[in-house]
C-alpha cells in the first residue's frame, strides 16, 4: 500500500459564519483550537485537516441516506437548515487515528455540531450517539461508527474498514440481507479484536453450527483507488464452503 487512506468525516451546524465556528471551537469543544485549516488539540500532537462549506442543499438526504433510520425527524429537519458543513479529515488506516477523530468529531458537535456523517463509510450518527461512541470507544463501538453494510440479489459487503486499518469483506450467497449483515458484522469484529493471520481458503463462520464460508483475500474492486470507500487493505471474500 502506497499511502494511508484518508478517513473523513462531515459535521453541518448553524453557525454565523466562519469566526464563529473558530470561536466556537475555541471555547466549547474541551481543547481544540482552529486556524488556517488546521484544527488542534491542546497540548498533544493530534492535529486534523478541518475545511468549510456552505450551504448545501442536498445534505439533508444524504443524512437520511446514510442514517438508515438512526436520525430523527427533528435531526434531519435541524441538518436541513444547517448553514455550514465542517469536514475533518485524518490520515486514517489505524485504530488509534480512528479513535482520534471520533473524539474530535465530537469536539465540534460540542461547539455546535449538529450530527456525524463518515463520508468514508457512507453512515451516519446522531450526536447524541457519536458522544455514547466517544465515552466508551472500545472496539464494537468503532466498528458501529466507521463501518456500513451494503448489497443486495446475493452480494453483500461491508464498507469503512479501512478507517480502522483492516480489509473489509464480501460475501457472495443467497442468504437474506439480516443474516449476511449478522455475518460481515461477525467477521470484520473478528478482524478488528484478534487480528488473525488468514490463508485463502480458510473457514469461518458466525458459531459451530452455522453454515462456513471459505476466505480469498482479493483487492478491493467495489470502489476505485483515490475513492474514499476505497479500501487498499484490500477484501475478504466469503463464499459457501
Amino acid at each position: 500500500m502506497s499511502q494511508s487512506p484518508k478517513t473523513v468525516i462531515g459535521i453541518p451546524g448553524r453557525w454565523s459564519d466562519r469566526r464563529d465556528v473558530v470561536c466556537s471551537i475555541a471555547s466549547q469543544s474541551g481543547g481544540y483550537l482552529f486556524a488556517g485549516m488546521v484544527m488542534v488539540k491542546i497540548g498533544a500532537e493530534d492535529n486534523f485537516t478541518l475545511e468549510i462549506y456552505e450551504h448545501d442543499p442536498k445534505l439533508k438526504n444524504a443524512f437520511t441516506i446514510a442514517g438508515q433510520g438512526r436520525l430523527t425527524d427533528d435531526d434531519l429537519e435541524a441538518i436541513g437548515s444547517h448553514t455550514f458543513t465542517l469536514y475533518l479529515t485524518t490520515e486514517g488506516g489505524s485504530v488509534e487515528a480512528a479513535k482520534k477523530l471520533l473524539h474530535a468529531g465530537n469536539a465540534l458537535l460540542k461547539s455546535g455540531g449538529l450530527a456525524v456523517k463518515v463520508e468514508s463509510a457512507g453512515t451516519a450518527h446522531r450526536a447524541d450517539q457519536w458522544d455514547e461512541y466517544c465515552a466508551h470507544d472500545h472496539f464494537g463501538n468503532l466498528l458501529q461508527a466507521y463501518v456500513s453494510y451494503i448489497g443486495s440479489k446475493g452480494v453483500y459487503y461491508s464498507c469503512g474498514m479501512h478507517n480502522l486499518g483492516h480489509p473489509d469483506a464480501v460475501v457472495e450467497a443467497k442468504i437474506p440481507p439480516n443474516d449476511a449483515a449478522k455475518l460481515l458484522h461477525t467477521f470484520v469484529g473478528y478482524l478488528l479484536v484478534e487480528n488473525p493471520k488468514l490463508k485463502d481458503r480458510e473457514t469461518f463462520s458466525v458459531d459451530a453450527d452455522a453454515p462456513r464460508y471459505r476466505l480469498f483475500h482479493e483487492p478491493c474492486r467495489m470502489y476505485e483507488a483515490g475513492d474514499l470507500f476505497h479500501n487498499p487493505f484490500g477484501m475478504w471474500k466469503m463464499i459457501p464452503a
